[in-house]
């Protein structure tokens, strides 16, 4: 079996095999915490030229033999002010990337359940590399997935991908005919039992290498 760090891995075509290997599914483009947005703003702040040019203006100001101002340091409240309103804008802009980011993970999909037989609904952040997982039509993709079976009796399917490359036609796609037939003849479980062996993620979106056995 491939390592993490390896151009190929082998998954169990129902997630059985290793997933503490992969990430998890989970979105995350806010940059802070409760706990983070203190000291990383701050460093974000002063990592400004003008910030750090005013701070050291301001501490100049304190040492009464070269300062005009008697050693008080009257830039502070403008440069606190500015990084102020500086910081109230990067909470709210992070706030609103923490509410995306919720409301991202939270969708729902339904994923194939081996002890109920059936497929459940689960959050899109729960996923796991090598669940079975249905899609509707006009759904969205919670993941990058392999396509193995189609309602569609030739096994197409068309898919937009405007979210990835702002094409808006729709792009038809045909599944693995001996994969497509299995899963219309047999039992779920007995007609993807094995291992998909696949590329790591990359950003070649409109190539896939992969084999199933």
């Amino acid at each position: 079996m491939s390592s993490p760090d390896q151009s190929l891995r082998r998954v169990n075509a129902l997630g059985e095999d290793h997933p503490r290997d992969y990430k998890i599914n989970v979105i995350k483009t806010s940059k802070y915490t409760l706990v983070t947005f203190l000291p990383k703003n701050l460093i974000e702040q002063f990592s400004k030229l003008a910030n750090v040019y005013f701070l050291l203006i301001t501490f100049m100001q304190m040492i009464p033999i070269i300062s005009i101002s008697g050693g008080k340091p009257v830039m502070l409240l403008p440069l606190l002010f500015v990084i102020g309103v500086s910081m109230i804008k990067d909470i709210f802009e992070d706030f609103k990337r923490h509410r995306s980011d919720k409301a991202e993970n939270f969708k729902e999909v339904s994923v194939y359940d081996k002890i109920s037989k059936e497929f459940v609904k689960q959050h899109w952040k729960d996923v796991k590399v090598g669940q079975l997982v249905k899609i509707h039509c006009d759904e969205f993709f919670p993941a990058d997935m392999v396509f193995m079976q189609s309602s569609e009796r030739k096994g197409i399917c068309y898919v937009e991908t405007k979210n990835l490359d702002g094409e808006t036609n729709l792009k038809h796609k045909l599944a693995e005919k001996c994969l497509h037939e299995r899963l219309n003849n047999y039992d779920i479980e007995d007609a993807v039992a094995g291992h998909i062996v696949c590329e790591m993620p990359n950003d070649q979106i409109y190539k896939f290498e992969g084999t199933y056995y």
